[in-house]
């Protein structure tokens, strides 16, 4: 019973530990943007903002890979990603926009020819999606336009002014609707890579998944799936993916479990033996 005691104790003072520390992925910035950021964009498909849609640098790629994936991220532990103020969204799109299904939003990133965070290969893509369906990863040859294009529009945005928005890691620029909208000028970003705001009104949420595409030696693949961002009136936050255990793992815990008991019982009934004697 102690052993138990033990892992159930162990269990809930790490279930509080993650209730009472906040956790918090605080890089990003258009300042040291770098070939492998993520960038966080608004789309509003009924009224273009005068000044460009929303875009936000939300850091490295590899500061969103998990433990599992050789990142330093709690894998189903839920990070707020302190690049992003809430403020922006309505500042920019006004709440109605924002409540009525016109704005979309979407995460991506490349890293063309220029390598990536943490020896990340070249031709790499990151891309997002509101559907339960991995995005395939390619080879090379087939990623390097859409990586290129993305990196460089990225790149493009380095140092851009901030002037009017609260946080300062966001901007706004003119261009983003072709990298979501226009077909074939960023290759994967022509899928369903957005998700509407609609959703986030009062305490709703909405979510997408991000996917890792390096790119493969032939043929293709599923995408890795690197975990969720939710959306909510007043942040975002990206969850880690945590691969659910297989059913043969819950039968061999519960199998170590019952012997456990087995012999802690029968521990129990020699030593009451013995004070008999």
């Amino acid at each position: 019973m102690k052993l138990l005691h033990a892992v159930l104790s162990g269990g809930l003072i790490a279930l509080a530990s993650v209730a009472v520390h906040a956790q918090t992925i605080s890089v990003g910035g258009w300042g040291t943007q770098a070939p492998g950021d993520l960038v966080l964009g608004f789309d509003d498909s009924n009224s273009e903002p005068s000044a460009g849609d929303l875009l936000v640098n939300i850091g490295p790629s590899s500061d969103y890979l998990s433990t599992a994936d050789g990142g330093s991220l709690t894998p189903g532990t839920t990070y707020t990603v302190s690049a992003y103020d809430a403020a922006d969204l309505t500042t920019v799109y006004g709440s109605t926009e924002v409540g009525n299904g016109d704005v979309g939003w979407t995460v991506f990133g490349g890293n063309g020819s220029d390598g990536g965070p943490g020896g990340t290969p070249t031709k790499t893509l990151w891309l997002s999606s509101p559907t339960s369906t991995s995005i395939s990863r390619k080879t090379g040859s087939l990623q390097i336009t859409a990586s290129n294009n993305i990196d460089n529009y990225i790149a493009s945005l380095n140092g851009a002014p901030t002037t009017g928005l609260a946080g300062a890691d966001g901007t706004q620029d003119t261009g983003y609707a072709s990298v979501v909208k226009d077909n074939g000028t960023f290759g994967y970003l022509t899928i369903n890579s957005e998700a509407s705001t609609a959703g986030i009104s009062g305490s709703g949420t909405v979510s997408l998944t991000l996917y890792q595409l390096l790119p493969t030696s032939s043929g293709t693949a599923a995408g890795v799936d690197m975990g969720t961002f939710t959306l909510s009136s007043s942040k975002l936050t990206f969850t880690p993916f945590e691969a659910i255990p297989e059913p043969s793992t819950y039968a061999a815990i519960l199998g170590a479990l019952t012997i456990g008991f087995v012999l802690i019982r029968r521990r129990s009934g020699t030593v009451a033996l013995g004070s008999m004697a």
